[in-house]
């Protein structure tokens, strides 16, 4: 298996690997969420992939899936001027995963050149979000927990 991870690495140039505390930020967990402008400021192509499943306690389950993929525009000098990443996010909660977040987003952000060393970015983000309750998935007597 390790041999597999590694070869994957490989080919997709680099590979890195984060672990996080149950209550993490946003920033974390999806940052082209929080930053659109955030696309502009690598001079590299980036995809990550986040996956979460975990059960808290009183029977809440959390379920997070989020794609997210970055891409600068360089000029012929090597100079990063622009960027453009996409996101996909589907978060789910709660008993039977009654709480649910469908979203899919482009983002866009263009560098302003402040100084010979700093720049600064102005972002935009087109975001399509489903947000939905949805009580189909319970049924009588699953709101009580035996022991309490």
């Amino acid at each position: 298996m390790i041999k597999f991870i590694a070869a994957i690495g490989m080919v997709f140039g680099s590979m890195s690997c984060a672990a996080q505390y149950f209550q993490f930020s946003q920033y974390n967990f999806t940052p082209q969420r929080i930053n659109p402008a955030l696309v502009a400021s690598s001079d590299y192509r980036s995809a990550g992939f986040l996956f979460r499943r975990q059960a808290t306690d009183g029977g809440f389950h959390l379920t997070s899936n989020s794609l997210q993929a970055m891409y600068p525009f360089l000029t012929r000098s090597g100079k990063r001027w622009s960027g453009v990443g996409v996101s996909f996010l589907d978060d789910r909660s709660g008993p039977a995963s009654i709480y649910s977040t469908q979203e899919a987003a482009v983002s866009y952000a263009v560098n302003v050149d402040v100084s010979e060393d700093q720049s600064f970015s102005l972002g935009v983000r087109l975001l399509y979000q489903n947000r939905l309750i949805d009580m189909s998935g319970l049924f009588t007597g699953s709101q009580y927990l035996a022991d309490r």
